[in-house]
């Protein structure tokens, strides 16, 4: 059985912020709810709002528990970049935001696992952001940037033309998609407010 770790005083208030669930045999139940006059089915049902937005943050605290690592590999990806790509000022930025948006991630699953309200705020912000730079990223090299002047010199003629092309409209997919995904991620985040 799926319980709050105690009964705190405000346990009775439908609109407290959700608990962090945890199992509890149900004589333990019973024993903390001596003097109550309720039952271990009745109490169930008055939690019922807060079990129901604990659990939705529960499943929210999975989500962050995986983008964690899709931040920090993006992170070390953008660590590498700049370490061998000569500092570049886009990898010096990538690299800070990147760092920052893991380091934010990280307490959005702890916060989630906590049932504290700021995992969904924080998390819609931090996975906006993302998508955002997604967005900028392949709009950036989709529009501004030449895709590797090396190779489009070697290639030449009409075949670089159509590298040229084909790369721009595979940074404007990248851009597109992977914002659209971070977006959806960070909806899902803020939903959990409107369910909780």
């Amino acid at each position: 059985m799926e319980l709050p770790p105690a009964l705190p005083a405000s346990a009775r208030n439908e609109h407290a912020k959700p608990v962090k669930l945890v199992l509890i045999p149900e004589e333990a139940l019973r024993e903390l709810l001596v003097g109550t006059n309720q039952t271990p089915a009745e109490f169930l049902a008055s939690q019922k709002s807060r079990l129901e937005a604990g659990r939705n943050f529960l499943k929210r605290a999975k989500a962050a528990y995986w983008s964690r690592f899709w931040l920090g590999f993006s992170a070390l990806f953008s660590i590498f970049s700049l370490v061998q790509g000569g500092s570049s000022a886009e990898d010096a930025i990538s690299t800070v935001l990147l760092c920052g948006m893991t380091f934010v991630e990280c307490k959005v699953y702890t916060w989630f696992l906590a049932g504290d309200r700021r995992g969904a705020s924080y998390g819609y912000w931090n996975q906006t952001l993302f998508a955002v730079l997604f967005l900028a990223y392949g709009a950036y090299h989709c529009v501004v940037i030449t895709p590797m002047p090396e190779v489009v010199q070697d290639i030449g003629g009409v075949y670089a033309e159509y590298f040229v092309t084909l790369s721009r409209i595979t940074y404007g997919v990248i851009g597109l998609v992977g914002g659209g995904f971070q977006y959806m991620l960070a909806c899902y985040y803020k939903r959990s407010l409107k369910e909780g």
